[in-house]
């Protein structure tokens, strides 16, 4: 299985090749956060529209939710390589493994009502 890294690097290689956005400013920082929200919105409707049962038994629909999420992941990814390029984020394998020990030691069901 590739590392985060691995994938925003392939991510970034994909942004030069197809000539996408690639500044570091505000419009392309909040341009790609902005999407990633748009393509998760874009799954949830699927979802909504057609009910969560419904996805059990449709492998369209499944690969429908499944693209949409990965492709937020894409636009997350491209965020987080033009802030680690820049060097205001770490590496992404380092915090993810930071932020899932962090959260293993939190008490069970934390931040919601019991």
């Amino acid at each position: 299985m590739p590392t985060l890294t691995e994938c925003m690097k392939s991510i970034r290689m994909l942004v030069k090749e197809k000539n996408f956005e690639d500044s570091f400013n505000d419009e392309t920082i909040f341009g790609k956060a902005l999407f990633a929200i748009m393509e998760l919105t874009e799954a949830l409707e699927i979802i909504k529209k057609n009910g969560i049962e419904v996805l059990k038994h449709s492998k369209y629909l499944r690969n429908l939710v499944s693209e949409e999420l990965i492709d937020s992941m894409f636009y997350i990814l491209d965020l987080y390589g033009i802030l680690f390029r820049e060097g205001v984020a770490d590496n992404p394998d380092e915090v993810f493994e930071y932020k899932l020990n962090k959260n293993l030691k939190r008490r069970f069901r934390y931040g919601r009502p019991s």
